[in-house]
This record gives C-alpha cells, structure tokens and sequence, in this order.
C-alpha cells in the first residue's frame, strides 16, 4: 500500500503525491510540516470542536448542507447584511441562480468588488464560529465591520513606503566557558568565547515547500550538530 508519508524518512512521499494531486493540492499538502518522530494516525471530524463525531452532527451536516449562494448570499438571514451596500444587486431578481453569476454582476462596479469580498468573508467567518458555538461578529455588525475594514486597508496603502537600510550584523562571543551556535540554512559554525571556530557543518538537502519548513529544518540540524560536537554547554542563536 501507498502512503502519503514515507516511514523510513518520516517525510512526505514526493513521488507519489506529485504524480496523485493537482500541482496546487500537491503544493498544498507537501507544505504540511510533519513531526519528526512517528506519531499515530487520528480521525478528526472537523463539523465537531474537539474534533470527535456525534450523530447529531452527522444529521446536521447531511440535512444542513447548503451551496454556496445560499450560504454566502440569499439566505434569508443574510438579506439585512447585503441590502446597505449591494441592495441593487440583491434587487436584481431570480436571475442570479449562481455564485458565479452573482460575481459577475459585482464585477460589473469595479469599486464594490473589495466590499463584498470583505463582507462575504465575514458572512462566511461567523458562520464557521457560530457552527462551533463560538463567539462571533453578529450579523448586524458585520456591514460596519467590512467598511472599516476595508477603509483601513486603503488607509494603510497610501502610506509611503518607509526607506529601508542595511543593518550590519555582528558576531557577539558568548561568555567564557560558553560555545555558540550560529546556523543559516543548513549551515552551522560553533565558536567558543575567543571566536575560534570549533565545528562547522555544511549540508545539502532537498528544497522544502516553504521557507518556514526549511529554516524549521535548519534549527532542528543545527540542534542535532550541538549535541553531537561539541562537549560543554552552549548557548544558541540563530
């Protein structure tokens, strides 16, 4: 059998999942960080908080599903939140029977468009929290909260750029007796209080999905390389 998960290297089977998903699905789950110790699989059920079935959320789930121009727009709820800045669209009729259809007709005032995105996000946003039986936006606050929003994100953007400079970095000895470890990439040097170089390691590996992953991997190595060089204690940086 095939495994997302390759169990010699504990890393995901590249291979496979490349040649199994959409390259943005195989992008997305290879940029899943994985424990670095073999860890049980669980079954989660995401309509739950703490993740574990129950029947009534099964119902639920089976007798509650909705499309999503329902859920995000003709809900009968939801018509107080859209009538303020989009009643002409709500006004428009039975002819939008689509989401895409819906977007369409938004896109036909190009100054809208950023307002119902942030409205039809939070419209989404409460519903998640109110599924979970989490505190929430109320629905009547969610127009004023899309407005703000949005005014501050056009706020923000006229804001010139601040001039940037070079900060120039210096190596800093640890106290006698100490080592230091500096890393950047897979690449780690050990000093000791005089700046003498003790250790240092170089490696090459595979490119991870993301730079959060690799320099996730470049502490763990930095780390392993501590404690199989060097013999007194040691102080970290990065």
């Amino acid at each position: 059998m095939i495994v997302l998960i390759n169990p010699v290297s504990g890393w995901w089977n590249v291979h496979f999942i490349d040649s199994h998903f959409y390259p943005p699905d195989a992008k997305l789950i290879k940029s899943l960080p994985l424990c670095s110790t073999p860890q049980p699989d669980i079954l989660i059920w995401p309509k739950e908080k703490y993740g574990n079935y129950s029947v009534k959320s099964g119902y639920k789930l089976l007798y509650g599903m909705e499309d999503v121009l329902h859920s995000l727009w003709s809900c009968d709820k939801l018509k107080a939140v859209w009538e303020k800045d989009f009643g002409w669209a709500v006004r428009s009729g039975n002819s939008l029977n689509s989401f895409s259809k819906l977007l369409k007709l938004i896109q036909s005032k190009p100054h809208s468009v950023a307002l119902f995105a942030a409205t039809a996000w939070s419209v989404w946003y409460h519903k998640n929290k109110t599924r979970l039986n989490e505190t929430t936006l109320p629905l009547e606050k969610i127009t004023d909260f899309a407005r703000d929003y949005i005014r501050d994100f056009n706020n923000l953007i006229k804001i010139p750029p601040c001039s940037r400079y070079a900060v120039q970095r210096r190596w800093c000895p640890p106290v006698p007796d100490y080592w230091k470890v500096n890393f950047h990439g897979i690449g780690v040097v050990i000093r000791n209080s005089n700046g003498k170089v003790r250790a240092a390691l170089s490696e090459k590996i595979k490119k991870p999905p993301t730079v959060e992953i690799l320099e996730l991997l470049a502490a763990k190595r930095a780390v392993l390389f501590s404690l199989e060089t060097a013999g007194r204690e040691l102080k970290g940086v990065t």
